[in-house]
């Protein structure tokens, strides 16, 4: 690829949950009615919490003094609140509300999609007929479908609970070194084993961080 190169991204996921665990544990039982579970999602919205959300956004704002410290944050692009005090705490509690996701940006030079992948349990009309007592590790997306059974409202957790993409300027020549240090100090950082450079405009995998231990 050459020591500079153009249009590349970082891609890594992260297994754990990046959800607030008051959340996690409210649907624990799953046992709420629609309307206590869209005044629960309300309370918490842009003010949840999870240590791993944190530490993600973290990495942006300290690595190597603040090369990539973002500008501008938001849950849609383009991104438009600032990144100040009050935009890192939004930051935070966007990445840990379940299912969202969170947009970083530093002007000239990147922007970055984070997204939890934890299924929420979210409805959209109906009733909620009595799903109680669901096992942990299932979640539910409810629908104004009628609700019969588990099968119908459950699905597993995914095996990776979180997804970071960093898209750079994509006419922007970058250092093809910078980008595999940050892809392994990125890594390191969330002790995850999931890492990869990609063609920005193909998603061609262009180096795997872990191909070389599989």
């Amino acid at each position: 690829m050459g020591n500079y190169v153009r249009n590349v991204g970082i891609f890594i996921k992260v297994r754990e949950n990046l959800t607030d665990p008051k959340f996690v544990e409210f649907i624990q039982d799953w046992d709420f009615t629609e309307d206590e579970i869209s005044t629960f999602l309300e309370s918490i919205w842009e003010k949840s919490r999870n240590e791993n959300s944190s530490k993600i956004v973290k990495f942006f704002i300290e690595y190597k003094d603040g090369i990539l410290h973002p500008d501008k944050c938001d849950i849609v692009c383009p991104a438009k609140k600032p990144f100040d005090e009050r935009g890192y705490t939004l930051s935070v509690a966007w990445l840990s509300y379940p299912g969202a996701r969170l947009i970083l940006e530093k002007k000239y030079k990147y922007k970055a999609v984070l997204e939890c992948k934890y299924w929420g349990a979210l409805t959209s009309g109906g009733e909620i007929l009595n799903p109680k007592k669901i096992f942990p590790r299932y979640m539910g997306i409810v629908t104004s479908t009628c609700i019969t059974s588990k099968e119908q409202i459950t699905r597993p957790l995914p095996e990776y609970m979180g997804f970071i993409t960093i898209w750079f300027g994509k006419y922007r020549k970058i250092n093809i070194e910078f980008l595999v240090q940050l892809l392994e100090d990125f890594c390191m950082y969330l002790n995850t084993d999931c890492g990869v450079l990609f063609d920005q405009e193909t998603h061609e995998v262009l180096f795997d961080l872990f191909e070389k231990e599989k």
